[in-house]
């Protein structure tokens, strides 16, 4: 057995236990080897979870300027292991365990960067239908995160559509990607209060998170509880973030 599948058999407590000793005989007798064991013990407690690769991106934001958008949609759980061993060897060689750990003190991500994510646009134009190209084109520019200029052709649009539920959720959804939270919140209360449109349970979603983000969590709860009550795709976010903002 070479040295590296010694040491991962240590650590994985897969060694007979005379082959365990002569593991720590030989720590004892030779320190550099005793410091490759550590090592290779701190890097398997930084692979345990995802605090190893969000630590990696935020260094990397860091040194690139932001190079690219933090995303709540980003998934890290399907990075490949060797890359996620990669990073920790890196991250534990230049900061230790502590960088980590001093990480995950800096940077929470807060409640609503944990639960937002952006809605998709699903709409299709039937035919036969009059065809509106000014919103049409509004709807395409959101789905490709273009949120400044659809914002203002769905702004246009509704100067003259002011009924258009849809294009007011769509509308209250742009606000929210430029961090208009007061706009946001009027557009999508409109929607919310019309049973007649389908987007009214989604906007109610919307809602609960603009308020999450502003920290109103009195007026996000009574969204969130209705949520929660009903069988709706929101239903167990709903009840993980009412838990996570408990007051």
């Amino acid at each position: 057995m070479n040295k590296l599948k010694q040491i991962d058999a240590y650590l994985s407590d897969a060694l007979t236990a005379e082959q365990k000793r002569e593991v720590e005989i030989r720590m004892a007798k030779d320190p550099g080897f005793a410091r490759e064991v550590e090592m290779h013990r701190e890097v398997n407690m930084a692979i345990q979870d995802d605090d190893v690769v969000e630590f990696g991106i935020f260094l990397s934001e860091r040194y690139h300027g932001n190079a690219f958008e933090r995303t709540p949609s980003v998934k890290l759980h399907g990075l490949h292991r060797f890359m996620r061993y990669a990073m920790a060897v890196v991250i534990v060689f230049l900061f230790g365990v502590s960088g980590i750990q001093l990480y995950k003190k800096i940077y929470q991500p807060s409640a609503f960067e944990k639960f937002y994510t952006p809605y998709h646009a699903d709409l299709v134009t039937r035919s036969g239908q009059k065809i509106n190209m000014g919103v049409q084109a509004a709807y395409m520019l959101y789905d490709e995160g273009d949120y400044a200029t659809s914002s203002e052709l769905f702004k246009d649009y509704l100067l003259t559509h002011p009924d258009d539920m849809t294009a007011h959720f769509y509308f209250g959804l742009n606000a929210i990607e430029l961090g208009l939270s007061e706009m946001a919140i009027e557009e999508l209360l409109r929607v919310e209060e019309d049973d007649s449109t389908p987007f009214s349970l989604h906007a109610r979603w919307y809602l609960a998170l603009c308020y999450v983000a502003r920290k109103d969590y009195q007026k996000a709860i009574p969204y969130l509880k209705s949520l929660s009550d009903n069988d709706s795709v929101y239903s167990v976010q709903a009840r993980k973030l009412k838990r996570s903002i408990a007051i």
